[in-house]
């Protein structure tokens, strides 16, 4: 805007003034700032240029979405300087044949975009992040998988004896070194390429990923991290996933998916309507709502570049319309350099969405994107509580609940509707106490009960059961029937897991059976023996 448009759009209010840089330029003064001084400049800019409307008329809405967050972003730059002193150590370390070539780190702590805020905590369950070693090419290295190991593991006991002397409390094993660095805990892996082609190919991804693909993301996304831990990416990112969790979905997104989602925008203004990098955490959201609802995720991936290559669009097209059908690439294709087909963020690897709980997302972003973008609440009459947009909506879409013991529950504090109990020791099931642990100071390292119940579950009845969890302070875990995988089948001797022979119509159990049918109750029995201490009881929709 040229100076005679700005002054005639603020009239009176317009006036010359001289800043600090030397720049002479027309400006208008507020006499409040934040939120309140936007209301001013609106209620000024209506009241001025709407006929028929005073500044009185004119109500103001606004949604601090980062109220809903359970505790202040205070850890990133803390977090950072402790990776880097770690680092630091590492690239001198003492005893160890090989020069470093490289230290690439990855983790929403170091990043800003933790929903719990990542700082140290008195709990026994700690965020981690992960350091990424990648020594000088050497031709000693083994030829094969049990050398290369055994490698490994020499060198992870020596590079935890060189921390140690550096004064960093560090403990290693076979297949990483956990160290304890100002408050704040990282697991450092060595990067060995060759690696890859001696390993089981149900494992070559996750080392992929762990070693190459996580660390190439989190440096990408460091490109639009601001300096400030409140800045609008970081903000966003927390939203997103507390927003996420919230409805029961978070478990089926990884961090790096979700960041990638958000930093879309910011990597392309052009993906705007306005074709401008969003200014606020409520902008980006809205945006990051209107994706998860509109795009169309059947026809077409979701491209994010984030370095100077301008063919992945061209090349994600072209992956795209070469695949032999939709089915073999994941629900959500998110294209990045390197990956144009998106297979990182498979379900496969439970780093993104399957078809059922991507529908279900699409479903609620629509209905969260039109209250939030109204201002109004279902009622249309009273202004919208940030909180109500991240309130549970999918309690009764669920065949069974798996009722967790709150205080057994070590992110409690962290729901929409916070609580605190005193917290209980687990006796039994995944993570108990009966279970020694071998990590630092008597904390359990990137691990948490919950969590891990789901995994768990996920591993022994996925293939006929989707789970849903809120991993900030959710105390149930959602249970949807696959309803063809529970269908009844024909009887052989590998059969259907947790399955009984189907007795027919009008028969009797000493019948002989020609099918099985899944066992409902049985598999509901060894979900509530897996949680243990941790699960309360189970409900079942009947």
């Amino acid at each position: 805007m040229d100076r005679d448009s700005f002054r005639a759009f603020w009239g009176s209010r317009s006036s010359l003034r001289r800043f600090k840089d030397g720049r002479i330029v027309e400006s208008v003064v507020w006499t409040k700032g934040g939120v309140e001084g936007v209301r001013e400049a609106c209620e000024v800019a209506i009241g001025s240029h709407v006929d028929g409307v005073d500044r009185e008329s004119v109500g103001f809405v606004h949604h601090d979405l980062s109220t809903v967050l359970p505790q202040a972003n205070s850890a990133s730059i803390t977090a950072r300087r402790a990776a880097e002193r770690l680092g630091n150590a590492l690239r001198s370390l003492d005893g160890i044949p090989l020069d470093v070539a490289e230290v690439a780190f990855a983790g929403e702590i170091l990043l800003g975009t933790s929903v719990l805020g990542g700082g140290p905590r008195e709990t026994r369950y700690r965020p981690v992040s992960n350091l990424i070693l990648s020594f000088e090419t050497s031709p000693e290295w083994p030829k094969n998988l049990e050398g290369i190991r055994a490698s490994m593991g020499a060198f992870y006991v020596a590079i935890s004896k060189s921390l140690m002397k550096g004064g960093f409390d560090a403990v290693s094993t076979k297949t990483h070194v956990e160290v304890e660095a100002d408050g704040f805990f990282f697991i450092v892996m060595l990067r060995y390429d060759t690696i890859v082609a001696f390993l089981p190919e149900e494992l070559r991804e996750t080392q992929i990923w762990t070693t190459v693909r996580q660390p190439r993301l989190h440096k990408a996304l460091r490109r639009v991290c601001g300096e400030d831990e409140s800045a609008a990416f970081q903000e966003t990112c927390r939203i997103a996933k507390h927003w996420l969790s919230s409805h029961w979905m978070g478990n089926h997104f990884c961090d790096e998916l979700v960041e990638m989602l958000v930093a879309r925008f910011f990597f392309s203004p052009d993906s705007q309507p306005h074709g401008r990098i969003p200014g606020s955490s409520s902008a980006a959201f809205a945006a990051f709502l209107s994706l998860l609802a509109n795009f169309p995720w059947e026809v077409a991936p979701l491209v994010v570049v984030f370095d100077d290559d301008d063919t992945v669009h061209e090349k994600a097209e072209k992956a795209f319309r070469s695949l032999p059908s939709r089915s073999s690439a994941p629900p959500m294709i998110v294209s990045t350099p390197g990956d144009v087909l998106g297979k990182s963020f498979s379900p496969l690897y439970k780093r993104g969405p399957e078809r059922v709980v991507l529908k279900r997302i699409a479903a609620v972003a629509s209905a969260a994107l039109g209250r939030f973008v109204n201002g109004f609440d279902n009622a249309g009459d009273e202004p919208l509580s940030p909180k109500a947009l991240f309130r549970e909506s999918s309690k009764a879409k669920f065949d069974a609940q798996i009722m967790l013991r709150e205080e057994c529950v070590p992110t409690l504090s962290a729901g929409i509707d916070a609580k605190n109990r005193q917290r209980r020791a687990l006796r039994n099931g995944p993570l108990g106490s009966r279970v020694t642990s071998p990590n630092l100071l008597n904390v359990l390292v990137g691990a948490n009960p919950t969590d891990e119940l789901v995994r768990r579950l996920e591993s022994l009845f996925g293939h006929v059961a989707v789970f849903f969890h809120n991993k900030n302070g959710g105390t149930q875990v959602g249970v949807v029937w696959r309803p063809r995988s529970i269908r009844s089948k024909k009887l052989t001797l590998t059969g259907l897991p947790f399955s009984r022979p189907a007795i027919p119509e009008g028969g009797h159990e000493s019948d002989k059976a020609t099918e099985i049918v899944f066992d409902k109750k049985y598999a509901m029995y060894a979900m509530r023996k897996l949680g243990g201490d941790l699960v309360l009881e189970i409900d079942v929709r009947t």
